[in-house]
């Protein structure tokens, strides 16, 4: 009688309950202030690598397409516009699936809304995009065209007719074109639209064109024929230089696409084989196909890999997909059985599509996962590890390769 109750530390109830917790207001200060700054190093590092793709018209088509929800859309399947999509005109730019048809040039969002739709009047249309930029433009038409996420930024009509264009992430770019009095002429240009370099070819007609992520420089690529053979050229131009800083000689070959992989390398894929460039070296390194077909490649502009599909026989089944990595240099050849028809890489994952069904593939050959793609798929495009974007004749569609 008259104990008082005490706590499980032996105070008494009142002096626990009464006794006054402190709070050190300089280590809270000092915690706030390491986690706040945290917070600024994480974004200022992504910002950091991701500093060519971060621009206002990005950030502005990002509050439009997950903040306003302007282009919002009923989902995949969609249908194009237009009539035709050519296999090598079905693109991811700026992540998100975009296509030239022979009437228009359209990019999606991911709930297949429309985020950007511009009518097209060229024939053969081509399209090459980027993080931020695409250029289209109609082998043979006299005019191209320049479109980001927003709007078209872009129209020029030229006087004579396009051969090849390319354009970066900083939104230069170059177009080449017939020349006057000269086979073929290349104009460059800064994101402002000024000409910024020019140089004329008199024995090669360029066939494609690939501009630096610097906008410094480009590597073109020629054909001409001697005595009756065909014979190519890759010129390596310097802006800063009137004349090729190099000059590569490919006999009995045609240089299909070139695409730089740094500052100093470029990777051409060819008729013959695929060659990387290393413009300190005088001679290119060549994989020969050998006895085996082409019969489609994809080049991935993120990771700079490049992937190709040959056939070891004429019905174009039982193909070899060679893989190259960043520095040009062959870093997987995978066997299968299959007859590829379109293939596609996101990061290490190898998607192909072989008779209406899409298959990831593994090192071996084999085929870890599939799906039905529809009778008339043409093009696949991964977007994650199994998730991909498919061309068909008339739609788009999104399916999960499981």
């Amino acid at each position: 009688k008259g104990r008082k109750t005490l706590s499980y530390e032996n105070i008494p109830i009142d002096e626990y309950t009464d006794k006054e917790i402190k709070i050190d207001k300089k280590f809270v200060k000092k915690t706030l202030f390491i986690f706040v700054l945290i917070i600024v190093l994480v974004i200022a590092v992504i910002l950091f690598v991701n500093r060519d793709s971060f621009t206002m018209d990005n950030f502005s088509a990002w509050i439009n397409e997950n903040v306003l929800g302007t282009s919002d859309g009923k989902g995949f399947p969609v249908n194009i516009k237009g009539t035709t999509v050519s296999k090598g005109n079905f693109k991811l730019v700026n992540g998100r699936p975009c296509y030239a048809s022979d009437t228009s040039y359209v990019e999606l969002s991911d709930t297949a809304g429309e985020v950007f739709n511009a009518q097209l009047s060229y024939d053969n249309p081509v399209v090459r995009g980027t993080s931020n930029y695409s250029i289209v433009y109609g082998v043979g038409s006299k005019g191209y065209m320049i479109c980001n996420s927003l709007e078209r930024k872009k129209k020029s009509n030229t006087k004579t007719g396009v051969f090849s264009a390319d354009i970066n992430d900083k939104g230069y770019y170059c177009v080449v074109t017939e020349g006057s009095g000269y086979l073929s002429e290349l104009n460059a240009y800064n994101s402002e639209n000024n000409k910024i370099y020019s140089y004329s070819f008199s024995d090669y007609y360029i066939t494609c064109a690939s501009i630096n992520s610097t906008g410094t420089g480009a590597v073109c690529c020629g054909i001409t024929t001697e005595n009756g053979n065909e014979k190519a050229k890759i010129y390596v131009l310097d802006f800063s230089r009137e004349e090729p800083e190099k000059e590569y000689d490919i006999d009995e070959s045609i240089i299909y696409e070139s695409f730089y992989l740094s500052s100093s390398t470029a990777i051409a894929v060819a008729s013959d084989g695929v060659y990387t460039f290393n413009f300190d070296k005088k001679k290119p390194e060549k994989t020969e196909f050998e006895s085996s077909i082409l019969t489609t490649y994809s080049f991935n502009p993120d990771t700079k890999i490049l992937t190709v599909a040959l056939s070891r026989s004429g019905d174009g089944r039982n193909c070899n997909v060679l893989v190259f990595n960043s520095y040009g240099e062959k870093e997987s050849e995978i066997n299968t059985d299959l007859r590829i028809d379109s293939v596609s890489t996101y990061k290490g994952t190898i998607g192909v599509l072989s008779g209406g069904q899409a298959f990831i593939l593994d090192k071996d050959g084999k085929l870890s996962k599939g799906s039905d793609a529809g009778n008339d798929a043409q093009t696949i495009v991964l977007y994650d590890t199994n998730e991909a974007y498919i061309l068909g004749l008339s739609e788009i569609r999104d399916i999960d390769i499981d």
